[in-house]
């Protein structure tokens, strides 16, 4: 199916994914059913909480994912610098540990109860979907020589945008306090 949209802009689809039997010539869709997916930016950016910088993105449009500085203590090991972020990130954060959310070793995603996100987060479905995006900025992969948070920030000025990095496919929202999981 393809469609026009402003200024002649087309976008082809390969694939119906969200009708049951795409009709071009009159561009009728049959909803099958309504998915609904919740757009989350996660990791490191230009605010405060996400450290001040965004992360590497190389010119072969590899990146790396990293996570914003975990605030409220973890039992995690790894630092930026164990998980090989050191020369992407201000060096005050090398030893630092990432909050590993989301934790793609364990498709897991988790928000704090009372927040508008966990609101949104708690209408979602099994097969709805979490997209999630982050901001990158272009980087040499051998990293930054200065790297003080003033200067990385001078280097990505104007630079930086927001990619679409990964998504879940949800199976199951539960609530969790402490150890305990309680499904919904």
């Amino acid at each position: 199916m393809k469609s026009t949209g402003p200024k002649g802009v087309s976008v082809t689809l390969n694939d119906c994914v969200f009708s049951e039997g795409c009709n071009a010539s009159t561009q009728s869709v049959k909803l099958i059913r309504a998915l609904l997916g919740l757009l989350i930016h996660v990791g490191i950016d230009g605010t405060n909480r996400g450290m001040g910088v965004s992360g590497p993105i190389f010119e072969d449009e590899t990146f790396k994912f990293i996570q914003i500085p975990d605030r409220r203590g973890t039992s995690e090991a790894a630092t930026y610098r164990s998980l090989g972020y050191s020369p992407f990130i201000p060096a005050k954060f090398d030893d630092a540990h990432p909050h590993l959310d989301p934790d793609p070793s364990s498709f897991t995603y988790s928000e704090t109860r009372g927040k508008m996100r966990t609101k949104q987060i708690e209408k979602l479905n099994p097969r709805d979907y979490l997209l999630f995006a982050t901001s990158l900025a272009p980087s040499r992969p051998e990293g930054y020589q200065d790297r003080s948070k003033a200067a990385i920030r001078r280097l990505q000025a104007h630079k930086m945008a927001k990619y679409l990095v990964g998504y879940y496919a949800v199976q199951g929202i539960y609530a969790v306090s402490g150890r305990d999981e309680v499904s919904r």
